[in-house]
């Protein structure tokens, strides 16, 4: 089973959701770290944000975050068809 919490290195930062290039960096890293694993599927790993990230400093900041997990999924989904993964 892929352990998504890695990813925490990225999404529990107040920051997560923006397109700053820090939060972009630790996206990718994060991403690296789980996108190898046999049972790794981007679907998986969206939910997986949705439902662990950390809070954002300013409130109002929801559609922002629907973005960023979408975002993500889409960078995930094409990491996953480069290494031959299905969807």
């Amino acid at each position: 089973m892929t352990d998504y919490s890695l990813l925490d290195h990225w999404c529990q930062e107040p920051t997560w959701y923006t397109d700053h290039a820090y939060d972009n960096k630790r996206r990718s890293e994060a991403l690296k770290m789980v996108i190898d694993h046999p049972d790794f599927h981007p679907a998986d790993a969206a939910a997986y944000v949705a439902e662990n990230h950390g809070k954002p400093i300013m409130k109002g900041k929801e559609a922002e975050m629907r973005e960023a997990i979408d975002r993500f999924r889409k960078l995930a989904e094409q990491g996953y068809r480069r290494r031959g993964g299905v969807l």
